[in-house]
């Protein structure tokens, strides 16, 4: 019986790369079909451009093509789950659509798969991206790395390769503020890495903004680090002890030189420091608390609009 591999690509705002995205699948793969039987699931992330109706003409033609399309955007990670979610394969590979993550890097992945790791990360061997991204992305995993509970490896991303085992523990996490990447490494199963450099898009541009980079990057602290919390009473003994000696020194110039003005203004500039501390802290905490609030209301991940070729 051949071995059953379950391909994931979420699409967003990609109409250009899932033709070729496709292609590139199918010329490695068609050649080991004596070997692996494979399904590719594309799920559209709320696109508006032209990106579900060429997952859907896929879908047509080939029916190893599954399509997912969300109701509306509900972000990369949700749409990754959304395919783990549905994957019927013994090994499960998660890649982007931009063909940024090599389809010629499917089979070495299964190969060091089937030598024994249960995970099988592509690891960059250096990053083309900005000056920006670059120092920004390399002082993130090493404060990550340093304050995270879990080990989670550096300059990987979501193009890999996991287990059924890994699948099936992973689909009893549910929580909202997904952090794949870190959710994975949790798991401990065995894992190896294959290295590869990451080309540039084929085409578009990414969905991965800013503001969407910092939240994900946020999600991964809390999600697996209380340090953040721990951080707000080193703060504030620091901060204590600074103000107590400060104060001090302030109130000892009053008495003995009569220098009122001094410390009037010192003592002022103390308690904005106190007062912009108490702020951070507040932030800190609402960030846990909002979190809390979200797996509370108990809403779906994300809402399924259309599904092409359905697995009953």
């Amino acid at each position: 019986m051949n071995t059953y591999i379950s391909i994931i690509i979420p699409a967003y705002y990609e109409q250009d790369n899932i033709e070729p995205i496709y292609r590139k699948i199918t010329e490695h793969l068609v050649p080991y079909l004596d070997r692996y039987t494979y399904e590719i699931i594309f799920i559209d992330d709320g696109s508006k451009d032209q990106t579900w109706s060429r997952i859907a003409q896929i879908a047509d033609q080939d029916a190893r093509v599954r399509g997912i399309k969300f109701s509306r955007n509900f972000g990369h990670q949700m749409a990754l789950t959304a395919g783990y979610d549905v994957a019927c394969g013994d090994a499960i590979i998660s890649m982007d659509a931009d063909l940024q993550d090599p389809p010629e890097l499917l089979i070495p992945m299964i190969c060091a798969w089937q030598q024994g790791a249960h995970m099988v990360y592509a690891r960059r061997a250096q990053r083309k991206d900005g000056f920006l991204k670059k120092i920004t992305a390399g002082w993130y995993y090493y404060l990550l790395s340093k304050v995270s509970d879990v080990h989670i490896p550096r300059h990987v991303g979501d193009f890999r390769l996991i287990d059924r085992k890994v699948l099936t523990t992973l689909a009893q996490c549910r929580e909202k503020a997904r952090y794949l990447r870190g959710m994975v490494a949790w798991t401990g199963f065995t894992s190896t890495y294959i290295e590869f450099e990451r080309p540039n898009r084929h085409a578009g541009v990414t969905g991965y903004t800013w503001k969407k980079m910092i939240k994900l990057a946020g999600d991964g602290l809390t999600s697996f680090s209380t340090f953040p919390l721990r951080l707000i009473g080193y703060c504030g003994v620091l901060i204590l002890g600074i103000t107590s000696v400060m104060s001090g020194y302030f109130l000892y110039r009053c008495m003995v030189y009569g220098d009122q003005v001094v410390f009037m203004n010192s003592l002022g500039l103390i308690i904005l420091g106190v007062l912009g501390a108490q702020s951070v802290a507040l932030w800190i905490l609402g960030l846990y608390v909002g979190r809390i609030y979200q797996e509370s209301q108990k809403r779906p991940l994300y809402i399924v609009e259309k599904v092409c070729n359905e697995k009953q």
